[in-house]
Protein backbone atom coordinates (compact mmCIF):
# COMPACT_ATOMS: atom_id res chain seq x y z
CA UNK A 1 0.00 0.00 0.00
CA UNK A 2 2.75 2.20 1.12
CA UNK A 3 4.10 1.59 -2.56
CA UNK A 4 0.90 2.27 -4.16
CA UNK A 5 0.39 5.55 -2.54
CA UNK A 6 4.00 6.91 -3.57
CA UNK A 7 3.16 6.02 -6.90
CA UNK A 8 0.21 8.14 -6.54
CA UNK A 9 1.40 11.31 -4.51
CA UNK A 10 4.58 10.73 -7.91
CA UNK A 11 1.62 11.12 -10.26
CA UNK A 12 1.02 14.67 -8.26
CA UNK A 13 4.42 16.16 -8.78
CA UNK A 14 5.43 14.55 -11.50
CA UNK A 15 7.13 12.23 -14.06
CA UNK A 16 9.44 11.35 -16.69
CA UNK A 17 8.21 10.03 -19.64
CA UNK A 18 11.30 6.86 -27.91
CA UNK A 19 10.73 5.02 -31.03
CA UNK A 20 12.49 4.82 -34.52
CA UNK A 21 11.43 4.07 -37.87
CA UNK A 22 13.67 2.44 -40.41
CA UNK A 23 13.57 2.13 -44.09
CA UNK A 24 15.73 1.19 -47.12
CA UNK A 25 13.90 4.25 -48.87
CA UNK A 26 11.29 6.76 -48.46
CA UNK A 27 7.78 6.04 -49.81
CA UNK A 28 6.53 8.05 -52.95
CA UNK A 29 3.99 10.57 -52.22
CA UNK A 30 0.98 8.12 -53.66
CA UNK A 31 2.21 5.32 -51.18
CA UNK A 32 -0.21 4.23 -48.27
CA UNK A 33 1.92 4.72 -45.36
CA UNK A 34 3.03 1.73 -43.15
CA UNK A 35 0.30 0.77 -40.14
CA UNK A 36 1.58 0.73 -36.74
CA UNK A 37 0.27 -1.82 -34.40
CA UNK A 38 0.63 -3.03 -30.83
CA UNK A 39 -0.29 -6.15 -29.57
CA UNK A 40 -1.68 -6.76 -26.43
CA UNK A 41 0.91 -10.43 -25.31
CA UNK A 42 0.07 -12.95 -22.69
CA UNK A 43 -1.79 -15.47 -24.68
CA UNK A 44 -0.77 -18.49 -26.11
CA UNK A 45 -2.97 -18.60 -29.69
CA UNK A 46 -4.26 -14.81 -30.42
CA UNK A 47 -3.20 -11.51 -30.23
CA UNK A 48 -5.89 -8.86 -29.97
CA UNK A 49 -4.98 -5.95 -31.35
CA UNK A 50 -4.91 -2.72 -28.80
CA UNK A 51 -3.52 0.07 -31.05
CA UNK A 52 -3.40 0.63 -34.59
CA UNK A 53 -1.73 4.37 -36.22
CA UNK A 54 -1.80 5.12 -39.40
CA UNK A 55 0.85 7.72 -41.42
CA UNK A 56 0.35 11.40 -40.72
CA UNK A 57 -1.64 13.83 -42.41
CA UNK A 58 -1.96 11.67 -45.83
CA UNK A 59 -2.75 15.30 -48.01
CA UNK A 60 -6.32 15.63 -47.14
CA UNK A 61 -5.63 17.48 -43.95
CA UNK A 62 -3.27 19.54 -45.15
CA UNK A 63 -6.10 22.65 -45.15
CA UNK A 64 -6.80 22.15 -41.74
CA UNK A 65 -3.54 22.16 -40.53
CA UNK A 66 -2.96 25.79 -41.79
CA UNK A 67 -6.41 26.47 -40.74
CA UNK A 68 -5.31 25.42 -36.56
CA UNK A 69 -1.63 27.31 -37.62
CA UNK A 70 -3.86 30.66 -38.02
CA UNK A 71 -6.17 30.12 -35.09
CA UNK A 72 -3.15 29.30 -32.58
CA UNK A 73 -1.22 32.13 -33.80
CA UNK A 74 -3.71 34.63 -33.39
CA UNK A 75 -4.62 32.83 -29.99
CA UNK A 76 -0.64 33.87 -28.97
CA UNK A 77 -0.95 37.22 -30.37
CA UNK A 78 -4.43 37.43 -27.99
CA UNK A 79 -2.39 36.14 -25.32
CA UNK A 80 -4.87 33.61 -24.44
CA UNK A 81 -2.08 30.78 -25.05
CA UNK A 82 1.22 30.02 -23.94
CA UNK A 83 1.96 26.60 -25.55
CA UNK A 84 -0.49 24.10 -27.26
CA UNK A 85 -0.41 20.46 -29.09
CA UNK A 86 -3.14 19.11 -31.04
CA UNK A 87 -3.52 15.75 -32.36
CA UNK A 88 -6.63 15.22 -35.04
CA UNK A 89 -7.13 11.37 -35.92
CA UNK A 90 -10.00 10.34 -38.42
CA UNK A 91 -11.18 6.87 -36.70
CA UNK A 92 -12.64 5.49 -40.16
CA UNK A 93 -9.67 6.55 -42.61
CA UNK A 94 -6.84 5.95 -40.31
CA UNK A 95 -5.42 9.73 -41.75
CA UNK A 96 -3.99 11.81 -38.75
CA UNK A 97 -2.72 15.74 -38.28
CA UNK A 98 -0.50 16.28 -35.26
CA UNK A 99 0.75 19.56 -34.39
CA UNK A 100 3.92 20.10 -31.91
CA UNK A 101 3.76 15.86 -31.50
CA UNK A 102 6.90 16.21 -29.08
CA UNK A 103 5.81 19.09 -26.67
CA UNK A 104 5.07 17.48 -23.31
CA UNK A 105 2.52 18.28 -20.63
CA UNK A 106 1.71 17.34 -17.43
CA UNK A 107 -1.31 14.80 -18.14
CA UNK A 108 -3.20 15.57 -14.14
CA UNK A 109 -6.72 14.55 -14.09
CA UNK A 110 -6.14 12.70 -17.51
CA UNK A 111 -4.26 10.15 -15.73
CA UNK A 112 -7.92 9.03 -14.53
CA UNK A 113 -8.83 7.62 -17.63
CA UNK A 114 -6.05 4.92 -17.63
CA UNK A 115 -6.46 4.45 -13.53
CA UNK A 116 -9.85 3.35 -14.79
CA UNK A 117 -9.13 1.19 -17.46
CA UNK A 118 -6.69 -1.05 -14.95
CA UNK A 119 -9.30 -1.37 -12.78
CA UNK A 120 -11.78 -2.72 -15.29
CA UNK A 121 -8.94 -4.79 -16.50
CA UNK A 122 -9.43 -6.51 -13.21
CA UNK A 123 -13.30 -6.74 -13.28
CA UNK A 124 -13.50 -8.60 -16.42
CA UNK A 125 -11.84 -11.22 -14.61
CA UNK A 126 -13.61 -10.57 -11.13
CA UNK A 127 -17.01 -9.07 -12.26
CA UNK A 128 -17.55 -9.00 -8.23
CA UNK A 129 -15.06 -6.24 -8.08
CA UNK A 130 -17.26 -3.75 -9.36
CA UNK A 131 -19.89 -4.06 -6.62
CA UNK A 132 -16.82 -4.31 -4.05
CA UNK A 133 -17.64 -1.04 -1.45
CA UNK A 134 -14.58 1.13 0.16
CA UNK A 135 -15.01 3.37 2.65
CA UNK A 136 -14.25 6.91 2.17
CA UNK A 137 -11.45 8.85 4.58
CA UNK A 138 -10.23 11.75 3.37
CA UNK A 139 -6.51 12.71 3.82
CA UNK A 140 -4.55 15.93 3.81
CA UNK A 141 -3.75 16.98 0.25
CA UNK A 142 -2.19 20.18 -1.64
CA UNK A 143 -4.04 19.21 -4.82
CA UNK A 144 -6.44 21.55 -5.69
CA UNK A 145 -9.35 21.20 -8.78
CA UNK A 146 -10.20 24.42 -10.01
CA UNK A 147 -13.12 22.56 -11.53
CA UNK A 148 -14.97 21.90 -8.48
CA UNK A 149 -16.88 18.51 -8.27
CA UNK A 150 -20.64 18.51 -7.84
CA UNK A 151 -21.26 15.97 -5.35
CA UNK A 152 -18.59 15.27 -2.98
CA UNK A 153 -17.69 11.50 -1.16
CA UNK A 154 -18.82 12.39 1.75
CA UNK A 155 -16.18 11.29 4.93
CA UNK A 156 -17.02 7.82 6.87
CA UNK A 157 -19.61 6.40 3.69
CA UNK A 158 -19.04 3.49 1.60
CA UNK A 159 -19.13 3.49 -1.91
CA UNK A 160 -18.99 0.71 -4.87
CA UNK A 161 -16.06 0.75 -6.72
CA UNK A 162 -18.84 0.75 -9.76
CA UNK A 163 -19.53 4.44 -8.42
CA UNK A 164 -16.24 5.39 -8.04
CA UNK A 165 -15.29 4.56 -11.36
CA UNK A 166 -18.02 7.14 -12.27
CA UNK A 167 -17.31 9.71 -10.20
CA UNK A 168 -14.08 9.22 -11.07
CA UNK A 169 -15.00 9.62 -15.03
CA UNK A 170 -18.06 11.87 -15.11
CA UNK A 171 -16.94 14.24 -11.70
CA UNK A 172 -12.86 13.90 -12.23
CA UNK A 173 -12.63 13.90 -8.78
CA UNK A 174 -9.24 12.91 -7.15
CA UNK A 175 -11.08 11.33 -3.90
CA UNK A 176 -12.76 9.07 -6.23
CA UNK A 177 -9.65 8.31 -8.05
CA UNK A 178 -7.28 7.85 -4.96
CA UNK A 179 -9.62 5.25 -3.57
CA UNK A 180 -9.40 3.31 -6.70
CA UNK A 181 -5.86 3.58 -6.79
CA UNK A 182 -6.02 1.39 -3.15
CA UNK A 183 -8.68 -1.14 -4.92
CA UNK A 184 -5.55 -1.38 -7.24
CA UNK A 185 -2.02 -2.16 -7.31
CA UNK A 186 1.21 -0.40 -8.78
CA UNK A 187 1.57 -3.27 -11.35
CA UNK A 188 -1.87 -2.77 -12.50
CA UNK A 189 -1.84 0.14 -13.02
CA UNK A 190 1.72 0.24 -14.69
CA UNK A 191 0.96 -2.15 -16.97
CA UNK A 192 -1.79 -0.31 -17.93
CA UNK A 193 0.53 1.58 -20.28
CA UNK A 194 2.77 -0.94 -21.01
CA UNK A 195 0.13 -3.80 -22.07
CA UNK A 196 -0.79 -0.06 -24.49
CA UNK A 197 3.12 0.11 -25.89
CA UNK A 198 3.76 3.66 -23.35
CA UNK A 199 6.19 3.98 -21.47
CA UNK A 200 5.07 3.26 -17.55
CA UNK A 201 5.29 6.83 -15.31
CA UNK A 202 8.78 6.90 -13.75
CA UNK A 203 9.57 8.97 -10.91
CA UNK A 204 11.50 11.78 -12.26
CA UNK A 205 11.80 15.64 -11.53
CA UNK A 206 10.55 17.16 -15.03
CA UNK A 207 6.73 17.74 -14.36
CA UNK A 208 6.17 17.71 -17.92
CA UNK A 209 6.19 14.12 -19.62
CA UNK A 210 3.43 13.14 -21.86
CA UNK A 211 2.20 14.19 -25.32
CA UNK A 212 -1.30 14.46 -27.24
CA UNK A 213 -0.37 11.74 -29.43
CA UNK A 214 0.95 9.46 -26.24
CA UNK A 215 -2.12 10.16 -24.59
CA UNK A 216 -4.38 9.31 -27.43
CA UNK A 217 -3.85 6.07 -27.56
CA UNK A 218 -6.29 5.46 -24.60
CA UNK A 219 -9.02 6.60 -26.39
CA UNK A 220 -7.98 4.49 -29.70
CA UNK A 221 -7.98 1.37 -26.98
CA UNK A 222 -11.80 2.42 -26.58
CA UNK A 223 -12.85 3.09 -29.80
CA UNK A 224 -11.60 -0.39 -31.36
CA UNK A 225 -12.50 -1.63 -28.16
CA UNK A 226 -8.63 -3.37 -28.25
CA UNK A 227 -7.90 -2.86 -24.65
CA UNK A 228 -11.07 -3.95 -22.75
CA UNK A 229 -13.76 -5.67 -24.09
CA UNK A 230 -16.47 -4.55 -26.31
CA UNK A 231 -19.67 -4.20 -23.57
CA UNK A 232 -16.67 -2.71 -20.92
CA UNK A 233 -15.37 -0.07 -23.86
CA UNK A 234 -18.75 1.11 -24.39
CA UNK A 235 -19.70 1.46 -20.57
CA UNK A 236 -16.06 3.57 -20.28
CA UNK A 237 -17.15 6.10 -23.36
CA UNK A 238 -20.89 6.08 -22.04
CA UNK A 239 -19.19 7.59 -18.81
CA UNK A 240 -16.76 9.84 -20.42
CA UNK A 241 -19.63 11.10 -22.70
CA UNK A 242 -21.28 12.52 -19.26
CA UNK A 243 -18.04 14.43 -18.71
CA UNK A 244 -19.01 17.51 -16.66
CA UNK A 245 -16.31 19.59 -18.51
CA UNK A 246 -18.16 21.34 -21.08
CA UNK A 247 -16.28 24.52 -21.74
CA UNK A 248 -13.57 22.76 -24.57
CA UNK A 249 -14.16 19.77 -26.96
CA UNK A 250 -17.95 19.91 -25.83
CA UNK A 251 -18.46 23.78 -26.30
CA UNK A 252 -16.89 23.47 -30.37
CA UNK A 253 -19.61 21.50 -31.38
CA UNK A 254 -23.18 21.65 -31.97
CA UNK A 255 -25.46 20.04 -28.92
CA UNK A 256 -26.44 17.59 -30.61
CA UNK A 257 -23.37 16.01 -31.42
CA UNK A 258 -22.03 13.58 -28.24
CA UNK A 259 -18.59 14.12 -26.83
CA UNK A 260 -16.74 10.97 -25.45
CA UNK A 261 -13.78 13.14 -23.44
CA UNK A 262 -11.56 13.26 -20.28
CA UNK A 263 -10.31 16.88 -19.00
CA UNK A 264 -7.37 17.15 -17.11
CA UNK A 265 -5.74 21.14 -15.33
CA UNK A 266 -3.02 21.65 -13.36
CA UNK A 267 -1.29 24.91 -12.02
CA UNK A 268 2.32 24.58 -11.61
CA UNK A 269 4.62 27.93 -10.34
CA UNK A 270 7.74 25.96 -11.88
CA UNK A 271 6.78 27.40 -15.58
CA UNK A 272 7.55 30.71 -16.86
CA UNK A 273 4.90 33.24 -16.24
CA UNK A 274 2.24 33.28 -18.94
CA UNK A 275 2.47 29.18 -18.99
CA UNK A 276 1.72 28.75 -15.18
CA UNK A 277 -1.70 26.90 -15.78
CA UNK A 278 -2.15 23.62 -18.19
CA UNK A 279 -5.68 22.79 -19.49
CA UNK A 280 -6.42 19.47 -21.62
CA UNK A 281 -9.12 17.95 -23.55
CA UNK A 282 -9.45 14.80 -25.47
CA UNK A 283 -12.37 12.58 -26.81
CA UNK A 284 -13.92 10.99 -29.10
CA UNK A 285 -15.59 13.67 -31.48
CA UNK A 286 -19.32 11.52 -32.91
CA UNK A 287 -19.24 12.71 -36.23
CA UNK A 288 -22.32 11.45 -37.98
CA UNK A 289 -20.71 8.77 -39.59
CA UNK A 290 -17.19 9.95 -39.59
CA UNK A 291 -15.72 9.83 -35.60
CA UNK A 292 -12.61 11.38 -35.02
CA UNK A 293 -10.72 12.01 -31.92
CA UNK A 294 -9.14 14.77 -30.91
CA UNK A 295 -6.89 15.60 -28.34
CA UNK A 296 -5.59 19.33 -27.14
CA UNK A 297 -3.07 19.98 -24.62
CA UNK A 298 -2.69 23.72 -23.70
CA UNK A 299 -0.72 25.58 -21.32
CA UNK A 300 -1.48 29.59 -20.25
CA UNK A 301 -1.88 31.66 -17.54
CA UNK A 302 -5.71 31.67 -17.72
CA UNK A 303 -8.01 28.23 -17.66
CA UNK A 304 -10.84 30.09 -18.97
CA UNK A 305 -9.11 31.67 -22.20
CA UNK A 306 -7.45 28.32 -22.35
CA UNK A 307 -10.65 26.36 -22.30
CA UNK A 308 -11.93 29.06 -24.85
CA UNK A 309 -8.85 28.26 -27.32
CA UNK A 310 -9.64 24.62 -27.02
CA UNK A 311 -13.40 25.63 -27.92
CA UNK A 312 -12.39 27.61 -31.15
CA UNK A 313 -9.92 24.28 -31.83
CA UNK A 314 -12.71 22.19 -31.50
CA UNK A 315 -15.20 23.99 -34.03
CA UNK A 316 -12.26 24.45 -36.21
CA UNK A 317 -12.09 20.94 -36.64
CA UNK A 318 -15.61 20.09 -36.43
CA UNK A 319 -16.14 22.74 -39.54
CA UNK A 320 -13.53 21.10 -41.37
CA UNK A 321 -14.93 17.52 -41.39
CA UNK A 322 -18.40 19.31 -42.38
CA UNK A 323 -16.94 20.99 -45.75
CA UNK A 324 -15.30 17.36 -46.17
CA UNK A 325 -17.97 15.26 -46.07
CA UNK A 326 -19.98 17.46 -48.17
CA UNK A 327 -20.67 16.11 -52.04
CA UNK A 328 -19.48 17.58 -54.25
CA UNK A 329 -21.11 18.89 -57.79
CA UNK A 330 -19.79 15.64 -59.60
CA UNK A 331 -20.93 13.45 -57.38
CA UNK A 332 -24.62 14.78 -56.75
CA UNK A 333 -24.72 14.64 -60.62
CA UNK A 334 -23.66 10.99 -60.86
CA UNK A 335 -20.39 11.53 -61.75
CA UNK A 336 -18.41 8.86 -60.24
Amino acid sequence: MKRLLLVVAALATGFVLGFGLGGARPPSPTAVPAVERQRLPGYERVRPLVECRFGTDRGSYATLRGELNALVAQARADARLGAIAIDVHDLESGRELVIDADLKFTPASLFKLPTVLGILRMAEQDPALLDREVEFQPTPSDLRQEVPVATPLVPGRRYTVRHLVEQAIIQSDNDAAALLHEVSTVDRFLGTFSELGLRPPALGVNDDFYSVREYAAFFRSLFNAGYLGPEMSEWVLGLLSRTRFRDGLVAGVPDTVEVAHKFGERRSDVHLPGMRQQLHDCGIVYFPARPYLLCVMTRGESIPELASVIRDVSATVYRFHQRDTQPTALTQAGGW
